[in-house]
């Protein structure tokens, strides 16, 4: 019998994320975060835009527990 993935218990990993994503998009607006990094990196990345730093910031977000699905960290 295979149990369902969770970061915590009884919480699935897809509601973790989504709680994850929340909690790091409160952080952005009240921190201005992504305009943070985006000054810092502007100058190393042609082409970057304020939006793609947002988005590196969600996608880093929900990657950081993918390896969760795995039985063994079950």
């Amino acid at each position: 019998m295979t149990k369902k993935p969770c970061a915590f218990e009884k919480q699935s990993l897809i509601d973790h994320l989504v709680s994850s994503v929340n909690i790091a998009r409160n952080f952005v607006e009240k921190y201005s975060y992504d305009k943070v990094v985006y000054n810092r990196m502007k100058y190393f990345v042609k082409g970057l835009e304020l939006k793609h730093v947002l988005y590196g910031i969600i996608l880093s977000v929900y990657l950081h527990d993918i390896g969760k699905g795995l039985e063994r960290y079950q």
